[in-house]
């Protein structure tokens, strides 16, 4: 079900501003792989201006803030916003910046949608398509925006090791070892 409003999700995006592209699906991040990245179609290389990780409708999204999947994404990446395509959750640098909820699902699972909340819907993509791409203009902020990249890769390793794969890991590493890097 998750996946069936995702193309509706991607045309919303290009109905608020068409220099703006959802791409679904993206390659994964560092921290993992969100559902959206959006791109500015800028020329001569898109430039992404953020994330957006899309539940399904009936998934409460205090729930899914309390993954280790959300925490390693709101830590990892400047600009998100997490929804089940009812409510929206925006999140800059970290922090809860605007929500907005369009509606709610009932027991028998049908939708009650609130009306006239299309402005306010507006003003919170507007502001996440407006999200300034900051470019890395000194040796101090390439750190920190290592620091962070790698803070995201230590996350996911450590996460990886508490799975079920943890075996296949061991393996894959002994196989790096004994063929590339003798000291991995």
């Amino acid at each position: 079900m998750e996946h069936s409003f995702r193309g509706s999700l991607g045309d919303l995006i290009k109905a608020v501003d068409k220099r703006f592209t959802a791409v679904n699906e993206p390659k994964r991040q560092a921290c993992g792989a969100p559902d959206y990245v959006v791109l500015r179609n800028a020329q001569p290389v898109p430039l992404s201006v953020g994330y957006i990780e899309a539940k399904d409708v009936w998934v409460s999204l205090d729930k899914v803030e309390e993954t280790e999947q959300f925490r390693r994404y709101v830590c990892s990446l400047d600009n998100l916003i997490l929804t089940n395509y009812i409510e929206f959750r925006r999140y800059v640098r970290g922090k809860l910046s605007g929500s907005l909820i369009l509606g709610r699902c009932n027991r028998d699972r049908s939708l009650e949608i609130y009306s006239g909340r299309e402005e306010e819907l507006q003003s919170l993509l507007r502001g996440f398509l407006d999200f300034p791409v900051e470019s890395v203009a000194s040796a101090r902020e390439l750190a920190t925006c290592m620091a962070k990249l790698t803070h995201a890769i230590r996350e996911t390793v450590l996460s990886a090791l508490d799975s079920p794969y943890r075996e296949k890991l061991e393996a894959w590493r002994e196989a790096f070892a004994r063929t590339l890097i003798p000291d991995l």
